[in-house]
């Protein structure tokens, strides 16, 4: 095959004839390279060699991107490959896949805790029931909701301030401050959250994307645990053997609507 010195107005004013589905040239100094063009235009720069006593060709790249001087020294480099033993086809396919696997790793060291959240509620939601999964969701919500009956808005749920964390730095010493001010604020609502948290770590440390973000459990401490406290028992709530009496003084407040409701919520428990 004829080759010829590239130059910048060899490389520009090559076309391919309008007759052959493609058509090249190729350049005197850097052994392999070529630029190739179709009728339909778009000419690009290719490495061909023989590797095993077999013809290979691999494109480089479009002349708009690569100059003459980058495009020469990248067939160099393809042809040193082939001079060292070594397939170039595989060679660029073990850094591509590398160079993949550094980009989803990084992406996993950002990710934060709410959007694994949400991948998690996904995957979980038709083993739950329905309460336990709105528990899920309200705990982590950001708030902000009107309010269905009444004026003003929801509040963020207790979880809501982890879920901008990568999901890295939810380490033991940020949960036991999370716990500590949540532990003062609504403890009952916290303690729920706390739960919900420890099965949702122990989710991640199933998942291989995930367990080498964190170490065990970061989320069973002995600080949690005081900071949120035990649950007291209701003193505030009706016993079994007070509805009775209840029901029966609900019943004599003059107006029908209360009454009416109050005697369809005494057939229902059974009174």
């Amino acid at each position: 095959m004829a080759k010829v010195v590239f130059t910048a107005g060899r490389v520009k004013n090559f076309k391919c004839p309008p007759d052959k589905a493609q058509a090249f040239l190729w350049d005197s100094t850097a052994k392999g390279l070529g630029l190739r063009a179709t009728p339909s235009g778009n000419p690009s720069y290719v490495f061909q060699a023989v590797y095993r006593s077999k013809d290979i060709r691999l494109t480089i790249g479009s002349p708009d991107v690569w100059t003459i001087p980058l495009a020469q020294e990248k067939a160099r480099e393809l042809q040193r490959l082939i001079d060292e033993g070594r397939d170039p086809r595989e060679v660029i396919a073990e850094k591509t896949a590398t160079d993949v696997t550094k980009r989803e790793n990084k992406k996993t060291l950002t990710l934060t805790l709410g959007e694994v959240w949400a991948l998690y509620l996904a995957e979980r939601k038709q083993l739950w029931g329905t309460r336990h999964y709105r528990d899920h969701t309200e705990k982590a919500a950001p708030g902000g909701e009107p309010f269905k009956r009444g004026q003003g808005v929801t509040e963020p749920g207790p979880l809501y301030p982890l879920m901008a964390l990568p999901l890295r730095d939810l380490t033991a010493p940020v949960i036991e401050a999370w716990a500590a001010s949540e532990g003062k604020i609504r403890p009952t609502s916290a303690r729920l959250s706390w739960r919900l948290l420890k099965g949702f770590i122990n989710w991640c440390n199933e998942q291989p994307a995930y367990a080498s973000l964190m170490t065990g459990n970061p989320a069973k401490t002995k600080k949690i645990r005081e900071a949120l406290g035990k649950p007291t028992v209701k003193t505030d709530v009706l016993q079994k053997g007070q509805l009775a009496a209840w029901f029966s003084a609900m019943l004599q407040i003059q107006n029908p609507a209360i009454s009416a409701y109050c005697g369809r919520q005494r057939e229902y428990v059974g009174i």
